[in-house]
């Protein structure tokens, strides 16, 4: 019994490491995040062919792109630390959602690694 009870605390402490996930409670928010909902077609075209594009190319509206450069600055740095202090890589282009019915939690249905 003490076996269980030790991988129990242990799950606990490492559940609490790094706080919590928002992959699993995906909501969209400008600050961190940039929506190429409305992005160039060109743009998106360079991006899922996995050719390397800029985000002017991305978004060309001058309002929008402040914006989107303003919150790829964020991330960016937040995406540093986090590599710097985990040795994890968190930066990436959530494509798509899916509602969790069970919990109505939403999720990314794909991931792909950016820079």
């Amino acid at each position: 019994m003490d076996g269980i009870d030790k991988r129990t605390i242990w799950r606990e402490e490492l559940l609490g490491l790094g706080g919590i996930n928002p992959l699993t409670g995906f909501e969209p928010s400008s600050f961190g995040q940039i929506d190429l909902s409305r992005a160039h077609p060109g743009g998106l075209a360079q991006l899922t062919s996995s050719r390397s594009t800029t985000l002017g190319n991305l978004v060309r509206d001058g309002v929008a792109q402040s914006r989107a450069l303003s919150a790829a600055r964020r991330i960016r740095t937040k995406a540093r630390r986090i590599e710097a202090t985990f040795g994890i890589k968190s930066c990436f282009i959530a494509a798509g959602l899916v509602e969790v019915a069970s919990d109505s939690r939403k999720l990314p249905i794909l991931l792909w690694a950016t820079h």
